[in-house]
């Protein structure tokens, strides 16, 4: 009997050998019954990857985490993958059953990881590696031809086997694999949802796909396109104006330049007839956008290139010489009709001027109109115009240059009248001459992003970010990295989260209280039953000694 202990202590201690060898470190991060979330799952079943005791489990074991995380049933004996006690004492640890397949996944998880299985018990399954370990070694065993592909076949998996050892009713199993491939196919970290850019968890089981600047998401709630440019003076209907534009909140207004007028399509312009209101004494020619003057035969232009003077080639000192009054001029290089001076007509003679009577025989000379006087007539010009100092033509009063208005903003002259109009982010009230300020956010309620908020300013709008958020370019709020700056205040390691950041301590810390320093876990304290004999606490780790004339195995966990 005594041989037989020894030889056997002999064989445990070559086997300790051999494993210290291949043997892989499991951070005391996944080892620690307080270790949650996202961040465990993905580091534990990397590393059960990595050892390569089993076969691949397709995502199998990450996406049961995500699930039993969602039903928030993870806090149970179980663990992380919530491990039934039928799975692990009546599967994982039942060698009479199961013979030879389970001793030799037994033995490999002792080689690779250095635990003893046969020891383990159900309460060591808080520790988020022990629950994976058990989980695995489970479904190995009674999943002999593997684990299938798929989120739907994956789903009768657990529901049929994984859950209570699928001792549930067809009902409740039912349920289960409806639960199970919502939160799989709705998951970032699933392995299944897939994202053109970025996929963001939501909550549990529920991600988001998002794009990166300058992207948008398309209708299918994964792929991203680049946003087209589009003209910025397009209307609403495709139109883009001829000219030039005025963006104003939900629209666009089509501006014409000088010379020109909107057309009634809203994006045409159209050249205005200058020569139709008369501004020239003599003749006038349009042109685009503008028009000029000329004079007849025997006149030359004025400095206001509108009104004609006599030239001095034809004697006529002023416009009261006798000769000049008695003189009639023609038009096209003296062909044609015969025009005289103001207050004269033409002759039967259609050579000479005689005088007439006033009004009669000018009204066609004057620019506007004409007033008979006590001394023969006079030009008159229409409201909004003045005379100009020949007397015959009439210039447009500009009452916004001169102060002769009362607009409240912006003053746009008119022939003859003029208008009130609004800055950008105004509108002109009912009475037409005062503004007051527009309420884009309340025009329109998708100015700004979500999570940005809209809020109005005086002839404008701004989009503000929530806390943890900043604006970019094109007015999105996108999330800051905190830990960037600073490494967010924590003292160890940060994880940037939507929003604002988590601290993280280092294998062998704890998080304080504050959350965001950490402290030193006494191993030897919190886990008495950790080392054989003596346990000696170091910063991040602890140390495991023997008794003088004893032997360490498994570093200090069993002395001999």
């Amino acid at each position: 009997m005594k041989l037989l202990f020894v030889t056997t202590a002999l064989l445990f201690f070559l086997g300790a050998n051999e494993a210290g060898r291949k043997r892989l470190h499991i951070p005391y991060d996944i080892l620690s019954t307080s270790a949650k979330g996202w961040e465990t799952i993905a580091k534990a079943t990397n590393i059960l990857k990595l050892s390569r005791v089993f076969p691949s489990d397709r995502n199998l074991m990450k996406r049961i985490a995500l699930v039993e995380s969602s039903l928030n049933r993870t806090s149970t004996e179980g663990g992380l993958w919530n491990v039934g006690t039928c799975a692990f004492w009546g599967v994982t640890q039942n060698r009479e059953k199961y013979g030879k397949r389970l001793k030799k996944i037994q033995k490999m998880v002792g080689r690779r990881f250095g635990i003893s299985w046969t020891r383990m018990t159900y309460d060591q399954l808080q520790r988020p590696m022990y629950s994976l370990i058990a989980a695995r070694m489970y479904l190995y065993i009674i999943l002999t031809d593997g684990i299938p592909r798929g989120a739907t076949a994956q789903s009768k998996v657990w529901s049929n086997y994984y859950r209570n050892c699928g001792e549930s009713k067809i009902t409740v199993r039912k349920r289960l694999t409806k639960r199970f491939k919502k939160v799989v196919r709705g998951s970032c970290y699933s392995s299944y949802k897939k994202c053109d850019h970025h996929c963001v968890e939501v909550t549990v089981g529920r991600g988001e796909c998002r794009c990166k600047s300058q992207f948008k998401l398309d209708t299918d709630g994964k792929s991203c396109k680049a946003i087209l440019y589009r003209n910025p003076c397009t209307l609403n209907n495709g139109k883009v104006c001829e000219h030039s534009c005025l963006r104003v909140p939900n629209t666009v207004i089509c501006t014409c330049p000088d010379g020109h007028y909107l057309h009634n399509n809203r994006y045409k312009c159209i050249d205005v007839n200058e020569c139709s209101m008369s501004p020239c004494q003599h003749e006038c020619h349009n042109t685009p956008g503008s028009y000029y003057c000329s004079c007849f035969p025997g006149y030359s232009l004025e400095y206001d290139q509108k009104t004609c003077k006599a030239d001095r080639s034809n004697d006529c000192i002023s416009s009261n010489d006798p000769s000049c009054i008695t003189r009639c001029l023609r038009r096209d290089n003296m062909q044609g009709q015969c025009v005289c001076p103001p207050g004269m007509a033409l002759h039967n003679d259609n050579e000479s001027c005689i005088e007439s009577n006033g009004c009669l025989t000018s009204e066609g000379f004057c620019h506007h109109s004409c007033v008979r006087t006590a001394a023969g007539f006079s030009c008159a010009c229409k409201t909004g115009f003045m005379l100009d100092s020949n007397s015959v033509t009439c210039t447009d009063i500009d009452e916004c240059s001169i102060g002769e208005h009362n607009c409240d903003k912006g003053c746009l002259n008119v022939p003859g009248s003029y208008h009130c109009s609004c800055p950008l982010g105004f509108k002109l009230n009912k009475d037409g001459h005062t503004c007051s300020d527009i309420d884009e956010c309340l025009l329109k309620t998708d100015l700004c992003k979500s999570p940005a908020k809209c809020r109005n300013t005086e002839g404008d709008y701004r989009c503000e970010c929530p806390t943890g958020y900043q604006l970019n370019s094109t007015n999105e709020c996108v999330d800051m990295n905190e830990c960037l700056l600073n490494n967010g205040g924590c003292e160890q390691t940060c994880l940037n989260v939507p929003g604002s950041c988590q601290c993280g301590c280092h294998s062998g810390y704890r998080l304080s209280n504050d959350m965001k320093t950490c402290q030193d876990i006494d191993e030897c304290t919190d886990f008495p039953t950790i080392c054989g004999h003596n346990c000696t606490n170091t910063p991040g780790g602890y140390k495991c000694t023997c008794p003088p004339g004893t032997r360490s195995i498994d570093n200090g966990g069993l002395c001999l």
